[in-house]
């Protein structure tokens, strides 16, 4: 895909930037909610998340129960609530697992996934690996969003996540219907 649709269009020094749920989607990542069996503790905990959070329905937490297991789940959200009480919010993503932030539950992503849940990208350090090796293009894999959050989850470099974070926090291929899984990053000559 890299090669195909990039490369023709690259410069020395660019970067490629590819979304996590396109990459898990090609990587068959997703679950129809039908198929989720929800237990007791995803039954009982969804209702204390945000309703935008993909882990405020119980298909969606039940898709982390299974990834990362019961007691993971239901110790993080034990210590994630005690550390929220003296300030701290985010200790459950932290403890959860990966997963917890990257999973897209139902109409978290475009059609025709947007009637599954999409769970996050497998070995996202290994592909942005092999894209570098195979390409000579700097490679990052990304989950933004319209809230002007930009999150790298792997990079070719750690020295372009700084030039992502500013290239991608006002989100240029979108949240809605862009269908923009690709962003080519041109860093400004300094």
């Amino acid at each position: 895909m890299v090669r195909r649709y990039v490369l023709p269009h690259s410069k020395e020094g660019d970067i490629v930037t590819i979304g996590e749920t396109p990459i898990a989607i090609m990587q068959q990542r997703w679950r129809y909610p039908a198929d989720v069996k929800p237990g007791w503790l995803a039954k009982r905990l969804c209702y204390f998340f945000l309703p935008t959070s993909s882990l405020a329905t119980v298909c969606g937490l039940q898709t982390l129960v299974d990834v990362s297991g019961a007691w993971r789940v239901g110790f993080a959200f034990a210590i994630g609530a005690i550390a929220k009480i003296f300030g701290r919010p985010g200790v459950f993503y932290q403890l959860a697992g990966d997963q917890a932030r990257l999973i897209d539950d139902v109409t978290g992503t475009l059609p025709p996934y947007d009637r599954f849940i999409v769970l996050g990208p497998d070995d996202a350090q290994g592909l942005v690996n092999r894209i570098k090796r195979e390409t000579g293009l700097e490679a990052a894999i990304v989950d933004v969003n319209d809230l002007k959050a930009v999150k790298v989850l792997a990079s070719s470099s750690s020295k372009i996540d700084g030039i992502l974070q500013d290239a991608l926090r006002s989100n240029p291929a979108g949240n809605a219907d862009e269908q923009t899984p690709v962003v080519l990053v041109r860093p400004k000559l300094r």
